[in-house]
């Protein structure tokens, strides 16, 4: 009962977020976009595992190829709930302007469940560098995520919200303090053993002078554990 509590609480806030006022919309034209995920992972041994995620973006309504993101990092898991890891990160952007960021990031992870329902809270921070550039960037997002099975199929749905910060950024021309939001639904299924596909959307929010920047992502996801 309370995972169901908890889960439709989620709901409502994305669904909130989903019908912004249009106002604020209006700053800018939304895009349309579509996002392609792969998650990868391979267990070392009981407490390790190597982990590469990556995920390349279209932009301008599916019409220009944006970035790819790029997150190799290790792993390590305190016990079943509680996990850390650290890695490498690369912004790398391919038929846009900006220029390539790359650096470190650590996250640190909890996982519970309530019945059926599974919670999963992440906190991450990211430390980069622009090309040509010695000024460090620091930013942070939080990401709590719910999961639950859709009656006794193979398939589940799930909910996320994800708000983003910067944390430093002298000599970057950005501005500090909350700058993102992403809000993301959608469903999921394993499809062989250890291999899991997800389709979903993604409402997100950008500051930007004068009010936000609203854009639409379709996602396309598959996760991979080898072991």
């Amino acid at each position: 009962m309370l995972g169901k509590v908890i889960f439709g609480a989620l709901a409502a806030a994305c669904a909130a977020t989903l019908v912004a006022s249009p106002a604020a919309a209006q700053v800018r034209q939304n895009d349309v976009r579509a996002e392609g995920i792969l998650d990868l992972f391979y267990k070392v041994n009981a407490d390790w595992t190597l982990n590469v995620y990556g995920k390349i973006l279209r932009d301008h309504d599916i019409s220009r190829w944006n970035d790819v993101e790029f997150r190799p990092n290790a792993i390590y898991s305190f016990s079943p709930a509680w996990s850390a890891a650290a890695g490498y990160v690369q912004l790398q952007p391919i038929e846009t302007t900006a220029r390539t960021e790359r650096g470190a990031f650590q996250d640190i992870s909890h996982r519970m469940h309530f019945d059926k329902l599974g919670m999963h809270n992440r906190l991450r921070i990211n430390e980069t560098f622009a090309d040509k550039s010695s000024a460090l960037r620091i930013f942070s997002s939080y990401l709590l995520s719910l999961q639950h099975p859709i009656g006794e199929s193979d398939w589940f749905a799930y909910l996320s919200d994800q708000p983003y910060f910067n944390l430093k950024v002298d000599g970057t021309g950005r501005q500090a303090g909350f700058y993102l939001n992403k809000a993301t639904l959608g469903i999921g299924r394993t499809i062989a053993p250890g291999m899991v596909a997800t389709l979903g959307y993604e409402l997100s929010e950008t500051n930007v002078p004068g009010g936000h920047d609203t854009r639409h992502t379709f996602l396309l996801g598959l996760g991979i554990h080898f072991n």
